[in-house]
Protein backbone atom coordinates (compact mmCIF):
# COMPACT_ATOMS: atom_id res chain seq x y z
CA UNK A 1 0.00 0.00 0.00
CA UNK A 2 1.38 3.61 -0.67
CA UNK A 3 1.75 6.20 1.70
CA UNK A 4 -0.05 9.69 1.14
CA UNK A 5 -2.99 7.89 -0.78
CA UNK A 6 -6.75 7.62 0.50
CA UNK A 7 -5.98 4.17 2.26
CA UNK A 8 -4.94 6.46 5.05
CA UNK A 9 -8.04 7.80 5.67
CA UNK A 10 -8.97 4.39 6.52
CA UNK A 11 -6.37 4.36 8.84
CA UNK A 12 -6.91 7.59 10.43
CA UNK A 13 -10.41 6.62 11.19
CA UNK A 14 -9.31 3.61 13.11
CA UNK A 15 -6.49 5.30 14.46
CA UNK A 16 -9.12 8.05 16.24
CA UNK A 17 -11.73 5.36 17.25
CA UNK A 18 -8.88 3.33 18.82
CA UNK A 19 -7.89 6.37 20.51
CA UNK A 20 -10.74 7.58 21.93
CA UNK A 21 -12.28 4.67 23.53
CA UNK A 22 -9.22 3.67 24.53
CA UNK A 23 -8.42 6.72 26.58
CA UNK A 24 -11.86 7.61 28.19
CA UNK A 25 -11.63 3.69 29.00
CA UNK A 26 -8.34 4.20 30.49
CA UNK A 27 -9.32 7.63 32.30
CA UNK A 28 -12.34 5.77 33.56
CA UNK A 29 -10.63 3.00 35.24
CA UNK A 30 -7.79 5.53 36.63
CA UNK A 31 -10.26 8.06 38.25
CA UNK A 32 -12.43 4.91 39.50
CA UNK A 33 -8.83 3.80 41.04
CA UNK A 34 -7.85 7.21 42.60
CA UNK A 35 -11.31 7.72 44.25
CA UNK A 36 -11.22 4.40 45.98
CA UNK A 37 -7.70 4.56 46.76
CA UNK A 38 -8.09 8.15 48.78
CA UNK A 39 -11.36 7.07 50.29
CA UNK A 40 -8.99 3.82 51.25
CA UNK A 41 -6.33 5.86 52.98
CA UNK A 42 -8.63 7.90 54.26
CA UNK A 43 -10.38 5.43 55.99
CA UNK A 44 -7.09 3.43 57.23
CA UNK A 45 -5.71 7.15 59.19
CA UNK A 46 -2.57 6.94 56.84
CA UNK A 47 -3.15 10.22 54.40
CA UNK A 48 -0.08 11.86 53.18
CA UNK A 49 -0.31 14.55 50.96
CA UNK A 50 2.41 12.99 49.18
CA UNK A 51 0.28 10.53 47.56
CA UNK A 52 -2.64 12.63 46.58
CA UNK A 53 0.00 14.66 44.74
CA UNK A 54 1.52 11.48 42.89
CA UNK A 55 -2.55 11.09 41.77
CA UNK A 56 -3.18 13.94 40.98
CA UNK A 57 0.10 13.86 38.36
CA UNK A 58 -1.26 10.71 37.24
CA UNK A 59 -4.60 12.62 36.78
CA UNK A 60 -2.61 15.16 34.50
CA UNK A 61 -0.69 12.97 32.27
CA UNK A 62 -4.28 10.99 31.43
CA UNK A 63 -5.94 14.62 30.88
CA UNK A 64 -2.51 15.54 28.42
CA UNK A 65 -3.10 12.37 26.10
CA UNK A 66 -6.80 12.59 25.69
CA UNK A 67 -6.13 16.12 25.18
CA UNK A 68 -3.55 15.25 22.55
CA UNK A 69 -5.63 13.37 20.62
CA UNK A 70 -7.29 15.52 18.08
CA UNK A 71 -3.46 16.79 17.50
CA UNK A 72 -2.62 13.04 16.68
CA UNK A 73 -5.48 12.56 14.27
CA UNK A 74 -4.86 16.12 12.69
CA UNK A 75 -1.10 15.24 12.10
CA UNK A 76 -1.58 11.64 10.77
CA UNK A 77 -3.72 13.77 8.33
CA UNK A 78 -0.97 16.12 7.59
CA UNK A 79 1.46 13.62 7.42
CA UNK A 80 -0.49 11.75 4.43
CA UNK A 81 -1.12 15.26 2.60
CA UNK A 82 2.66 16.05 2.91
CA UNK A 83 3.35 12.03 1.38
CA UNK A 84 1.04 12.54 -1.37
CA UNK A 85 3.49 14.73 -2.97
CA UNK A 86 5.80 12.17 -3.56
CA UNK A 87 2.92 9.84 -5.16
CA UNK A 88 2.57 10.22 -9.28
CA UNK A 89 -1.06 9.19 -10.00
CA UNK A 90 -2.80 9.16 -13.22
CA UNK A 91 -6.03 10.98 -13.18
CA UNK A 92 -8.02 7.70 -14.74
CA UNK A 93 -8.24 6.92 -11.09
CA UNK A 94 -9.76 9.83 -9.95
CA UNK A 95 -13.30 8.76 -9.84
CA UNK A 96 -12.59 5.91 -7.71
CA UNK A 97 -10.54 7.93 -5.31
CA UNK A 98 -13.88 9.89 -5.06
CA UNK A 99 -15.79 7.22 -4.60
CA UNK A 100 -13.18 5.42 -1.61
CA UNK A 101 -13.82 9.42 -0.60
CA UNK A 102 -17.39 8.84 0.46
CA UNK A 103 -17.00 5.52 1.33
CA UNK A 104 -14.89 6.70 4.44
CA UNK A 105 -16.79 9.45 5.14
CA UNK A 106 -19.99 7.19 5.39
CA UNK A 107 -17.75 4.85 7.55
CA UNK A 108 -16.30 8.10 9.61
CA UNK A 109 -20.14 9.76 10.41
CA UNK A 110 -21.20 5.86 11.72
CA UNK A 111 -17.95 5.07 13.74
CA UNK A 112 -18.45 9.13 14.87
CA UNK A 113 -22.50 7.91 16.02
CA UNK A 114 -20.85 4.82 17.67
CA UNK A 115 -18.22 6.90 19.73
CA UNK A 116 -20.78 9.76 20.72
CA UNK A 117 -23.09 7.30 21.92
CA UNK A 118 -20.36 5.76 23.70
CA UNK A 119 -18.65 9.10 25.11
CA UNK A 120 -21.81 10.71 26.49
CA UNK A 121 -23.07 7.60 28.13
CA UNK A 122 -23.61 7.72 31.79
CA UNK A 123 -20.83 6.40 32.73
CA UNK A 124 -18.15 8.20 30.44
CA UNK A 125 -20.69 12.08 30.79
CA UNK A 126 -18.28 13.29 33.37
CA UNK A 127 -15.48 12.49 31.26
CA UNK A 128 -16.97 14.00 27.95
CA UNK A 129 -17.63 17.16 29.99
CA UNK A 130 -14.09 17.74 31.20
CA UNK A 131 -12.75 17.14 27.73
CA UNK A 132 -14.75 19.18 25.36
CA UNK A 133 -12.28 18.72 22.46
CA UNK A 134 -12.90 15.08 22.32
CA UNK A 135 -16.45 15.44 22.42
CA UNK A 136 -15.67 18.36 18.77
CA UNK A 137 -13.49 15.51 17.40
CA UNK A 138 -16.07 12.71 17.68
CA UNK A 139 -19.04 15.22 16.19
CA UNK A 140 -16.86 17.11 13.65
CA UNK A 141 -15.00 13.61 12.81
CA UNK A 142 -16.73 13.08 8.88
CA UNK A 143 -16.35 16.18 8.19
CA UNK A 144 -12.54 15.97 9.08
CA UNK A 145 -12.31 13.15 7.02
CA UNK A 146 -13.96 14.78 4.02
CA UNK A 147 -11.74 18.02 3.96
CA UNK A 148 -8.25 15.58 4.31
CA UNK A 149 -9.36 13.86 1.76
CA UNK A 150 -10.57 16.21 -0.41
CA UNK A 151 -6.99 17.92 -0.08
CA UNK A 152 -5.76 14.56 -0.78
CA UNK A 153 -6.90 13.79 -4.10
CA UNK A 154 -6.73 17.75 -5.08
CA UNK A 155 -2.66 17.19 -3.83
CA UNK A 156 -2.61 13.68 -6.06
CA UNK A 157 -4.42 14.90 -9.10
CA UNK A 158 -3.31 18.23 -9.21
CA UNK A 159 0.59 17.44 -9.27
CA UNK A 160 0.28 16.10 -12.81
CA UNK A 161 -1.60 18.50 -14.35
CA UNK A 162 1.05 21.39 -12.28
CA UNK A 163 3.90 19.09 -14.36
CA UNK A 164 2.09 19.27 -18.00
CA UNK A 165 0.95 23.07 -17.58
CA UNK A 166 4.62 23.86 -16.65
CA UNK A 167 6.51 21.51 -19.37
CA UNK A 168 4.44 23.84 -21.40
CA UNK A 169 5.94 26.67 -20.70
Amino acid sequence: MKKGSLADLGLLIVFAVVLVFSFFIIYNMYSSFKTGYIQAVNDSGMYDSTQEHILNSGTLVTDTFINMTPLIVLFIGFGAIVLAFMIPVHPVFMPLSIFVLATYIFLAAVFSNVMYDFITSDTMLPITNSHYIIAQLVTWLPHIIAIIGAVLIIVMYGQRGLAQSAAGF
